[in-house]
């Protein structure tokens, strides 16, 4: 389920795109909560919740651009230039900053689910037992 997380051009199971979406939603949860930390210290936040408010406007900024670039780097990595696909790293950024990496992680998720592209020839990946 956790298997290669970082090879963004292998093809995953729905079981490994799962476990995908899962580790890049911490990722993200992590990475939003570290931006919104630093954010708030350096508005000189008088208290926590001026702080707090700093980092809520912050946290999804960086989902949604973490979102596309995720989309980006794994459409890139598996070679989709078509039309529908290079629009997944749009919708992704768009609900990544919207509603959070927790729907803006879906469609990086869906991308991984398909077979890589070299040249015009498509790359089918044996599954491994």
């Amino acid at each position: 389920m956790f298997n290669r997380l970082i090879d963004f051009s292998s093809k995953r199971t729905p079981q490994e795109a799962f476990g995908f979406y899962l580790f890049y939603a911490l990722v993200t949860i992590i990475l939003c909560s570290v931006a919104g930390g630093i954010a708030s210290i350096f508005s000189h936040a008088a208290d926590f919740h001026e702080g707090f408010a700093v980092g809520a406007q912050v946290g999804p900024f960086v989902s949604g651009l973490f979102c596309f670039a995720l989309s980006l780097m794994v459409l890139v990595k598996k070679s989709l230039k078509q039309f529908y696909f290079v629009l997944l790293p749009v919708v992704a950024g768009l609900l990544g900053f919207e509603w959070g990496c927790f729907l803006g992680l879906i469609a990086p998720a869906y991308i991984t689910t398909i077979d890589a592209v070299v040249g015009k020839k498509v790359i089918r990946r044996k599954k491994r037992g």
